[in-house]
């Protein structure tokens, strides 16, 4: 019976939300893993960037995959996270600012995880196989990395055999080496440098023809969600995978499924896991079904013949076995779907609670915000007050020496007196005046804008405006 062979990579769940490494290396507590048999994480091997050695699940002396994973990206990536954090404090964006571990998992930064997988839980390869198909593919990997200006870095990898089917975990960065010799981030511009084409090098229309230019030449593709580079890399890898498997004389299906969906959130994976085994469950059943009929013919046929009428009853007799087999795993697979969708109920009752206290905590984020900005509008005001009055200051001294060529003023009181004052003295009182007026009019401003605040109009356009 031929298998299925897995292989899938991404960087997040379906809801957005990035693999975490945990899973992998178990840095978790497995007593509460139902799909975990403990007396086999014994055979588990793990392996990071930092330690640089294989371990067991039990060994002591290393570092969690987390752990491995932020000391390479402060190392290798440190100068590209301090320009980017630069650029926003330069912008007066703070808000924007991210700590390594922030932006290591954001899912445009984040590792990438690759999953391969041998059969399902109807059909696998033991431990062993499965172990030298991988250790086999993943130094296929290593070399190809090597010869191709290593775009892509390891930083861990797992074989899990605790859980029904063995499968791996490798989690890698890809990134090249900029004009500056610095080493950056970038997928597509990693497998560019590597010599890696797009599946479809030129433009064509919606017919499949070869769009040209003026001078009768094909324009040259460019790199988009469903045309790029790494879905080149990505078929040369599942092809390596597949042949090595064969190589190991399993018998392979060679078409991708078409009826799974993936990167899906761990609930609906359960479900389309449990909808699958039923299907190929159902499938079993059918193909016992015809195996049967099959020999009923072949009973017919050979009724004159004694001893090939008993090996087809024998025959016959274990594909009943078989049949029930699968019936009876079928109605079990029945039972556990029915308790899982009774926790479904649960679990989407506890995630609307959790909605709505998040969108309360939105709702007084929200507040707090428009609090701060009002605070930061009056704050901007009264210090244009206090530039205004910074720039009334004594005139220079050619000016005062200009005012003093002038001489005095004369005028004449009401009392019929006659008074004179120089020009130097009537500008220096009429600045004084300019002063305590601004003096005045900022404590006013203050004031009000203080009553503003006070009283939570909420909105910029209600605060009191600058003098001109």
């Amino acid at each position: 019976m031929s298998k299925k062979v897995t292989m899938h990579s991404g960087r997040a769940h379906a809801d957005g939300k990035t693999f975490d490494p945990k899973h992998n290396d178990r840095d978790f507590d497995v007593t509460k893993a139902l799909n975990i048999k403990k007396k086999k994480l014994k055979d588990e091997l793990y392996w990071n960037i930092i330690d640089g050695k294989e371990y067991g699940y039990f060994d002591k002396d290393h570092i969690s995959f987390r752990e491995a994973e932020l000391q390479y990206y402060t190392e290798t990536f440190g100068h590209q996270l301090e320009a980017t954090n630069a650029k926003y404090m330069a912008q007066y964006h703070p808000e924007k600012v991210r700590t390594m571990e922030e932006w290591m998992y954001c899912k445009r930064n984040a590792p990438e995880e690759c999953y391969v997988q041998i059969g399902d839980s109807f059909g696998h390869p033991d431990m062993d196989t499965f172990h030298e198909c991988f250790v086999e593919w993943l130094d296929w990997q290593k070399e190809w990395n090597e010869t191709h200006g290593k775009p892509f870095t390891i930083l861990d990898y797992a074989e899990h055999f605790s859980e029904e089917v063995p499968q791996a975990h490798i989690r890698r960065v890809w990134s090249y080496v900029d004009e500056n010799g610095n080493r950056r981030l970038g997928q597509e511009k990693a497998l560019e440098m590597a010599g890696v084409e797009l599946p479809e090098t030129y433009v064509h229309d919606n017919h499949g023809n070869l769009l040209l230019d003026e001078d009768n030449k094909p324009f040259a593709a460019i790199p988009k969600r469903y045309n790029n580079r790494k879905m080149t890399f990505d078929s040369m890898a599942r092809e390596k995978w597949i042949e090595i498997v064969r190589s190991h004389g399993i018998e392979v299906e060679a078409a991708p499924r078409t009826d799974v969906e993936h990167n899906l959130t761990k609930r609906k994976a359960i479900v389309q896991q449990l909808r699958v085994a039923e299907q190929d469950a159902q499938r079993e059943v059918e193909r016992a079904a015809v195996l049967q009929s099959e020999n009923d013919t072949l009973e017919l046929e050979n009724q004159g013949l004694s001893l090939d009428s008993r090996v087809m009853q024998s025959e016959t007799g274990r594909l009943i076995k078989e049949q029930q087999a699968l019936i009876s795993k079928n109605s079990s697979l029945k039972q556990e779907n029915t308790q899982l969708s009774t926790q479904l109920v649960k679990l989407d009752k506890e995630m609307q609670r959790k909605e709505y206290q998040l969108n309360q905590t939105k709702s007084s984020l929200h507040v707090y915000q428009k609090t701060l900005d009002d605070h930061i509008v009056w704050d901007n005001r009264v210090k244009q007050f206090d530039q205004l009055l910074a720039k009334m200051v004594v005139a220079p001294g050619y000016f005062l020496t200009f005012l003093k060529s002038l001489g005095v003023k004369k005028y004449r009181l009401k009392d019929g007196q006659i008074r004179e004052k120089s020009y130097v003295d009537l500008y220096k009182e009429s600045l004084n005046r300019q002063k305590q007026l601004f003096l005045k009019e900022k404590e006013t401003y203050q004031d009000q804008a203080e009553e503003f605040y006070s009283s939570g109009k909420g909105h910029e356009e209600d605060m009191p405006s600058l003098p001109n």
